[in-house]
């Protein structure tokens, strides 16, 4: 069932050029982000880096909009009356069981981005924690009355052993 959701996905969103697991992982995104955010992006720039560990896709929403810099952040909170914050972070294996390595993987990735550590080896990931930062250092001290924010973490698998 989940291959033939995976299969019309590929074709409705013309990304035959894609691997399996790319194209797994932008599905499973767009379920999880829904059709309002992924509208504002061309599906593939949802994509991490090939080599980022434990996370395929990070998005930073800030009032309904995707951010994906310090510009975009000035540009969506430069004269909000509220700033609402939700980051949503997403690992995606297509594996018939659960990994409990690959769930502290994303845990533990999902600590490095929110604290900017030792995430060189993925410029796309050190971008999004860099306007992250700049959010919270720059907005969240100016006089905003109201500041939300919320973390979502997703593991996304294709296993379907129902025990």
């Amino acid at each position: 069932m989940i291959d033939g959701l995976v299969k019309g996905f590929r074709a409705s969103n013309e990304i035959g050029d894609l691997s399996s697991s790319d194209v797994f992982e932008l599905f499973a995104a767009s379920l999880v982000l829904g059709d309002q955010l992924v509208s504002q992006v061309e599906l593939t720039d949802l994509l991490l880096d090939k080599h980022t560990i434990g996370l395929d896709v990070v998005a930073i929403e800030v009032n309904g909009q995707l951010v994906w810099d310090r510009d975009d952040v000035d540009d969506v909170c430069d004269g909000a009356a509220h700033i609402e914050v939700s980051i949503h972070t997403l690992q995606a294996k297509q594996s018939e069981h659960i990994n409990s390595t690959d769930i502290l993987a994303l845990g533990e990735a999902v600590k490095r981005f929110l604290q900017k550590e030792d995430l060189a080896d993925s410029p796309k990931l050190e971008s999004l924690s860099e306007a992250l930062h700049h959010l919270f250092s720059t907005h969240a001290q100016t006089s905003i009355p109201t500041i939300c924010a919320h973390v979502f973490c997703y593991y996304s698998t294709t296993e379907d052993d129902h025990r």
